[in-house]
């Protein structure tokens, strides 16, 4: 719950800070006249839209599991990140086509020193703003936040490129310098607008998160309890920033089922414990049987058929094999 309502309250400060900035970078271009200005001015446009949108997914995502959505309504916030990518490399298109205009026809600018002051200073609230996006993004794990935020971040760079462009560009007085500027803002835009489509595609197809299926298996290595006989078949969905996490647990056959419960839950509220993890683990619980008797180290087993030799291996590759994948890997050593 502090999660969801850090979340709105960011997006919320985003929006704000979003149509401020957007009036300085309008006011900077209508001074100047500039193309590389107005591109800038162009993509605070995108900036406010894909903030308001990702307000909306966020709401929406907070609303629990239903019967309809079991679950959750998380994955909304995949495609506010895909809205967003549209939406820049919507606007890269048409920073080109005015860059190429401009550069057929240059006109000369004005008041150039009142107008980078003034894109100068949005420029500072956005690479402010952007960073703030991003850290409580990775905070909360939200993707909407996160692909926000970096798009800022890449609008801050952005804004850095054009000032000293601009600045060359007053010394020298090649008008060509601005349409130049303005045409690589447009190309930088339409690689960031792809890249998040193509991130949020992955995304809403299920594509693995590498990182927390690593953070996952690195905690299991340090606490998995002697008598979990073998793991296997661990994978992970996120919906959102929540996670279901399915795990195959293998546990000595001679427990009572109260003992086996016990001990499954409280090793995965461990692991969701240790790792920060908002989410849950469908546990289904395998029977140990003769198979697994070289990886088991239960001095009081009463029904051993073979002697200990080593621990299962935890890692990423073994622990997310199926049963009869790590039984064929295991007879090829």
């Amino acid at each position: 719950m502090i999660k969801e309502r850090l979340k709105l309250r960011t997006i919320i400060i985003s929006v704000a800070a979003g149509v401020v900035i957007l009036g300085l970078k309008v006011l900077a271009y209508n001074i100047t006249g500039s193309a590389a200005l107005e591109s800038d001015a162009l993509e605070s446009i995108v900036n406010v839209a894909a903030a308001i949108f990702a307000l909306g997914a966020i709401v929406f995502s907070n609303r629990p599991a239903d019967q309809g959505h079991p679950f959750g309504h998380g994955k909304i916030e995949y495609f506010s990140a895909a809205f967003e990518g549209g939406l820049i490399t919507f606007a890269s298109i048409l920073i080109i086509h005015e860059a190429i205009d401009k550069f057929i026809s240059p006109q000369p600018l004005t008041s150039l020193n009142l107008g980078l002051m003034i894109n100068f200073s949005a420029g500072i609230l956005n690479g402010a703003l952007g960073y703030y996006l991003v850290l409580v993004g990775k905070k909360t794990d939200s993707k909407a936040l996160q692909a926000d935020g970096k798009h800022i971040l890449s609008d801050f760079y952005t804004t850095i490129g054009i000032l000293v462009s601009l600045i060359i560009m007053s010394f020298t007085n090649y008008l060509w310098i601005d349409s130049l500027v303005a045409l690589l803002v447009g190309l930088l835009l339409a690689y960031t607008g792809v890249k998040l489509i193509k991130d949020s595609w992955n995304a809403l197809m299920d594509k693995g998160d590498d990182k927390m299926l690593n953070d996952v298996v690195s905690i299991i290595s340090g606490t998995k309890p002697y008598d979990i006989i073998s793991i296997h078949n661990l994978k992970i969905l996120k919906s959102g920033s929540y996670a279901y996490i399915d795990i195959h647990l293998v546990i000595p056959e001679f427990y009572e089922f109260r003992k086996a419960h016990d001990l499954t839950k409280y090793f995965t509220n461990s692991i969701l414990k240790k790792g920060n993890i908002d989410g849950e683990f469908h546990i289904h619980m395998d029977p140990c049987d003769t198979t697994y008797c070289k990886n088991c180290d239960i001095k009081e087993c009463e029904i051993r058929a073979h002697g200990f030799i080593q621990g299962p291996q935890l890692t990423v590759s073994n622990l997310t094999a199926t049963r009869t994948e790590q039984l064929r890997s295991e007879c090829t050593k």
